[in-house]
């Protein structure tokens, strides 16, 4: 029967497809998980080794807060590895659930205020967009703490018609404000890469005031 075979065809490709894409989501997490450990570690190490010379020096105070750096810093690479995992398994929790962790978790360790505001109506994504766009927000709240501590930061997730956007908004010092004033630059390169997968994209800059940098990411749905 040509067309039952013809439909048997069609199911046979449909199933093989399906598991490529499986294989290739299953590749990237554990390329990511790579990526979230052997930098967490490196940074734990860096770390760590600046607080023995400094114990060495008799510096113990400034010791201390390198320990303490240490410990956030292996705490943020164990829910990484986690978010990596539960992508995996397709159990994230929605978005907007894991940016109010993000963001608590954030404002307990760090001076500014920190505000997370969700427009448009709620639909489900999936777990490599959720993990993806947490994983850039909690990059851009690091960076705002690092280059702007103590300013307010708002992040803002919109779900537009074909679209998922998530802004991140962070005052900037003075100093900073001036069109010949340097930014430090924001290490998203991994990021940027991980959007692109997923066929999003992302913009960075100064608002037209020069008053807040402004992170902005589009993830057609």
């Amino acid at each position: 029967m040509p067309g039952e075979e013809l439909l048997a065809q069609t199911v046979l490709v449909q199933q093989e497809q399906s598991r490529a894409g499986a294989f290739a989501e299953r590749t990237r997490i554990a390329r990511e998980m790579h990526d979230v450990l052997a930098h967490s570690l490196g940074a734990l190490s860096v770390q760590l080794k600046v607080a023995e010379a400094l114990l060495e020096k008799g510096d113990s105070g400034e010791a201390l807060e390198r320990v303490r750096q240490s410990d956030r810093l292996a705490a943020e690479g164990l829910t990484e590895a986690r978010h990596a995992v539960a992508a995996l398994r397709g159990d994230v929790s929605a978005l907007p659930e894991e940016l109010r962790r993000l963001v608590g978790r954030h404002s307990a360790h760090h001076r500014g205020a920190v505000t997370l505001e969700v427009r448009g109506a709620f639909r489900q994504v999936s777990p490599t967009t959720t993990v993806t766009l947490v994983r850039l927000t909690r990059e851009a709240l690091t960076n705002a703490a690092r280059h702007a501590p103590g300013e307010k930061v708002s992040v803002t997730v919109e779900y537009g018609e074909g679209v998922l956007r998530l802004s991140v908004l962070n005052g900037l010092p003075p100093a900073a404000r001036t069109d010949e004033a340097r930014v430090p630059g924001y290490g998203l390169t991994g990021v940027r890469e991980r959007l692109a997968f997923i066929g999003g994209s992302l913009t960075t800059g100064r608002r037209e005031d020069g008053a807040c940098w402004v992170l902005a990411a589009e993830v057609p749905q």
